[in-house]
């Protein structure tokens, strides 16, 4: 029985959702930029670069960056998946990057926030699934890739608020994506109606429906075209005042504009791989 009971709890340690391992994070700050060398000892190894269009108050303690092991088996990581058998964890770079700034910390910044990671444990190539997914305060982790680069692996995403990050393996078949970005960005573009004024939101929602009719039509460059001109209409209405735009520490603002581009900067990423 001793033997047995030994055996369920190591199996239970194994399923949890992370493990420890000793952590390395160099951080240094540039103007707008922070940059982190990242090693998890004896796992794998980063660098990853954070650039602000806009920021205040950005040091090494105000970013509130860390970073973990996940268990791809674990219960509560395949919980926040959005498809556990067609997404998954690559067994050469099982880290999770949180950037989970303190709420005294005084950090805020304004607009888009772009994310890269680069590291030489996973190996590109045009066809590669790997992507970046991000997860807001524990929800289910989403796709927010924008661009993926050689190097060894190199990829980029943005935001307009902070998450967990983990570079995952998407085997899910490109239409779905897309649906699930466009949704995504509609999704994002209701919630933030009740800060914008009508005529601000139905010209964001009219150039997001003119987006769709065109992929719906097969009509990929005109599907990306609508959306460039919805990042232009979001920036100009955000500057103008039209949209809030900025996000702080203390968690009490939305940022749409970062959070609207974000979206459909991604979805443009998945349209080109489609044309």
């Amino acid at each position: 029985m001793k033997r047995l009971l030994t055996l369920i709890f190591a199996v239970a340690a194994a399923l949890s959702s992370s493990f420890a391992a000793a952590q390395t994070i160099d951080l240094s700050i540039d103007g707008n930029e922070a940059h982190a060398r990242i090693e998890l000892v004896g796992v794998a190894t980063a660098d990853l670069t954070i650039r602000f269009e806009k920021v205040v108050g950005l040091s090494e303690q105000s970013l509130g960056l860390s970073v973990s092991q996940v268990n791809p088996l674990s219960p509560a990581l395949l919980g926040r998946l959005p498809n556990a058998t067609e997404i998954t964890v690559p067994s050469g770079f099982p880290l999770m990057i949180t950037i989970d700034p303190p709420v005294d910390g005084g950090l805020s910044f304004e607009g888009v926030a772009e994310v890269e990671i680069y590291t030489t444990a996973l190996h590109y190539s045009p066809a590669t699934p790997l992507r970046l997914f991000k997860s807001s305060n524990g929800a289910p982790f989403r796709d927010i890739t924008d661009e993926t680069a050689a190097g060894s692996y190199r990829v980029r995403g943005s935001g307009g608020q902070w998450s967990d990050f983990l570079i995952l393996a998407d085997t899910r078949l490109l239409d779905q994506t897309i649906e699930d970005k466009f949704d995504g960005l509609q999704d994002t573009l209701s919630d933030a109606s009740g800060d914008l004024d009508s005529g601000t939101f139905g010209d964001l929602q009219l150039l997001v429906d003119d987006a769709y009719a065109a992929w719906l039509l097969d009509d990929v460059s005109g599907a990306v075209q609508k959306l460039v001109q919805f990042e232009a209409a979001v920036r100009s209405a955000a500057d103008a005042g039209l949209v809030p735009k900025v996000w702080r520490s203390a968690r009490d603002l939305d940022n749409h504009e970062g959070m609207l581009r974000a979206r459909a900067s991604t979805l443009r990423y998945s349209l080109g791989l489609a044309g």
